[in-house]
């Protein structure tokens, strides 16, 4: 039985197929930003369910009335990471642009299933309608130069290709918001070559892994001679 891909394992392995085995196994610690971005998410795409599952912390950690906050079930946020959220929520809600593409998605968080090249995926989309995708990023820079190379970098056009693929819809929409004051947004239509590119990139990736042995291996794992010869990046030359 094939194992099931997702665009962040398949992003771990392009980093190692270490880096892949640890994602598998769980070994992962939540940095302060991908839990405010969680969080944000729920905020702006299920704000019913953002009460549900979130609060804010009225006790320190260790006090009593923390514990009876943890025993509820809920996900407990500081005063500053509640107060940024609420922020985050309000700028994307009132963008024009991006209000516009919220109110045109007919589904939030969306499980969707398939395969690429006969490589079983699974995703879950931020926001979906039958005319394109929407993908919320919060970012420390969403401004288009910085921004593009976090695309890159990122690997958000492999993403892309890979919902645009399991859901055959073309068009990828994506809203970042800087996670600090301001809280600047915005909207950006990622372009089709972009996308292709993407795509270019995960079919090579799924070939690496369906070749692979499922063995360890780091960054030097293509060595012969198990070491590399490191030189200065391009831009010094």
């Amino acid at each position: 039985m094939k194992t099931t891909l997702s665009f962040s394992s398949l992003k771990a392995f392009a980093q190692s197929p270490s880096h892949f085995i640890a994602y598998k196994n769980k070994e992962r610690t939540e940095s302060p930003a991908m839990r405010l971005g969680t969080a944000a998410h729920c905020a702006v795409l299920e704000p019913e369910e953002f009460s549900k599952r979130y609060d804010l912390a009225v006790g320190r950690k260790g006090t009593k009335l923390y514990k009876e906050q943890l025993e509820k079930g809920r996900i407990l946020l500081t005063n500053s990471e509640w107060e940024t959220t609420h922020r985050i929520q309000e700028a994307v809600l009132t963008h024009p642009m991006s209000a516009e593409l919220l109110a045109q998605c007919t589904t939030f968080e969306e499980k969707v299933e398939g395969s690429v090249l006969k490589t079983p995926f699974r995703g879950i989309v931020d926001g979906m309608c039958k005319d394109f995708i929407l993908d919320l990023k919060t970012t420390k820079d969403c401004s288009p130069e910085e921004f593009s190379r976090q695309v890159y970098y990122q690997k958000y056009h492999m993403q892309a290709a890979i919902y645009c693929e399991l859901t055959g819809v073309d068009d990828y929409w994506i809203v970042a918001v800087e996670s600090a004051s301001p809280h600047i947004v915005t909207a950006y239509l990622l372009d089709k070559e972009a996308i292709s590119k993407g795509r270019e990139q995960l079919h090579e990736l799924i070939e690496q892994f369906n070749a692979w042995d499922g063995t360890p291996g780091g960054y030097d794992r293509d060595s012969e001679f198990g070491f590399l010869n490191l030189e200065l990046p391009t831009w010094v030359k």
